[in-house]
Order: structure tokens, then C-alpha cells, then sequence
């Protein structure tokens, strides 16, 4: 048996959360294969609450059903209607003093902001959760690019995993900090990275790791971390990333949602 999992997961609170569900699970169910399974792993930003809103009910989906998972990290979400549901995981999005993204993979508690980059890695890890160093466009040059390297020096392939994403267009080259943690053993791990745009929803479970292996029923979110993470089975890539000109116009558009937030339009761009 097989999981599909997307490693890196917003749920931002103006998506449409059904229809992204739906779509998501049957791209995840496809890649996974007969009889396989299929989750998100959340990466909530600062201030985002989400799966607790899902377990608390404050946050629904019509046509869903939402149960809470053994261990407090992981939740199942089912169709009411039937079918193949999806597993969830908790998980935090922390921009560190650097200006770098570190992922936290199945965290329950969030790991505040600004913090040097070898200290959020070391809260993740105090958290039990996988730290996880995301590619994103433009973020892994220069002195950030450096600073990566040195963290991937100091964490090594046992500790540390890195992650591509869907952002990064069709054709455009494999990053050489990529291309690195491949040589040396790092976990490279697949995710869609959904904009905080409307429609971005859609995207979810378009980019995604594939392992061999199921989520333990009694202990759903430990039992995807050790897939994931270091020691874990083989992992392969699955979905299309979209092509250069689709990548440059979303990020135009998230560019200017940005611009009209700090004017106080703080509204997602239709």
C-alpha cells in the first residue's frame, strides 16, 4: 500500500473548503494508487488556526465529516456521501530572523517568528515534529542561500529534510541546495504551497510525495512522520508543476494582494 501525501498545505479562511477537499483527494487517491491513502500535511503561518478549527467544528466543509485522530495531530476528514477520505496533519510555517521558511511537520504548538533559523529548527525538533527547509522562488540565493547550506551543514540529512514545491515553474531547473540534499541524503519531500489567493484552493494535492506504507489508525500522525522523515521508505514525486507563465502571474497577483493589505484592503484577490 501506498500514501500520497502533500507536505506543505495552507487552508487559509476564505478558501472553499469542500471543493478543495474533494479535488485534492482525488488527485492524492490517484497517486497513490488502488487501495491506497491519502492526507495533507499542514503548514499554518503565524496566527493561523485551522486544524483547530476543523476539530473544534468552528470550521466545516459541506458534505464532510471531520473526526479527530489518535493523538491529538492528525484528524480524518470523510465524504458524507462515501468514498475514499483524507488524513490531515497538524503542522506550523515559521519565517525565522533570516527571512528563511522552516516547515514543522505534525506540531501542535506554534513556534513563534523571528527566531534565528538554528533556533526554530531546535523548537521543531523539542516540538517531536519534523523540520522541514522549503524551496520557494527567490528565497534560496544570495547570503538566505548560504545561510540554507550552512543549516543543512549543521542538522545533516538525519535531522533535516528540504522540500520542493509546486511554485517552482515547469522547466525550471532542480535548485542546486536541491540537487545537494539529494547527494548527501536529506529527504526532499513534495508539496503544493497554495497561495493566499482566492482560488488557490484548487491547487491543493497537485504536488505531492508518494511513499510506501499507511497511517497507523491508532497513531496516524507519528506513523506519516516516520514515512517522511529521515530512515523512511523510498519517496517519489507526483503531479505537474504549472508552467513559467502561470507561476509568474499568480505571483503577480499575490504581489499585489500583498501591496493592498499594507494599504488596508486586506482582502483576498479574486
Amino acid at each position: 500500500m501506498r500514501t500520497a501525501l502533500d507536505t506543505h498545505v495552507h487552508l487559509h479562511a476564505f478558501y472553499d473548503l469542500a471543493p478543495a477537499l474533494e479535488s485534492a483527494r482525488d488527485r492524492l487517491v490517484r497517486a497513490a494508487g488502488p487501495g491506497g491513502a491519502a492526507g495533507l500535511c499542514l503548514t499554518e503561518a503565524a496566527g493561523c488556526r485551522a486544524f483547530d478549527a476543523l476539530c473544534d467544528g468552528s470550521l466545516a466543509a459541506p458534505g464532510w465529516t471531520v473526526v479527530p485522530a489518535a493523538g491529538g495531530l492528525a484528524l480524518r476528514v470523510n465524504p458524507a456521501a462515501g468514498g475514499e477520505g483524507l488524513w490531515i496533519v497538524a503542522g506550523r510555517q515559521i519565517v525565522t530572523r533570516e527571512r528563511i521558511e522552516v516547515l514543522a511537520l505534525g506540531c501542535g504548538v506554534e513556534v513563534p517568528d523571528g527566531l534565528a533559523a538554528e533556533d526554530a529548527v531546535g523548537r521543531v525538533r523539542e516540538a517531536g515534529a519534523l523540520p522541514v527547509l522549503p524551496w520557494a522562488p527567490g528565497k534560496w540565493f544570495g547570503g538566505r542561500g548560504r545561510r540554507v547550506a550552512a543549516l543543512m551543514d549543521r542538522f545533516g540529512p538525519s535531522v533535516l529534510a528540504l522540500a520542493d514545491t509546486a511554485l517552482r515553474p515547469l522547466g525550471w531547473p532542480t535548485p542546486v541546495l536541491i540537487r545537494r540534499g539529494l547527494r548527501d541524503g536529506h529527504r526532499v519531500l513534495a508539496g503544493s504551497d497554495p497561495l493566499p489567493l482566492a482560488g488557490e484552493e484548487r491547487r491543493i494535492g497537485c504536488f505531492a510525495s508518494v511513499v510506501n506504507g499507511a497511517p497507523a489508525a491508532a497513531a496516524p500522525a507519528a506513523s506519516i512522520l516516520r514515512m517522511l522523515g529521515p530512515g523512511g521508505p523510498p519517496l517519489r514525486t507526483a503531479g505537474r508543476r504549472p508552467c513559467a507563465v502561470a507561476t509568474a502571474l499568480r505571483l503577480v497577483r499575490h504581489a499585489r494582494a500583498k501591496k493592498a493589505a499594507r494599504q488596508g484592503l486586506d482582502r483576498p484577490v479574486a
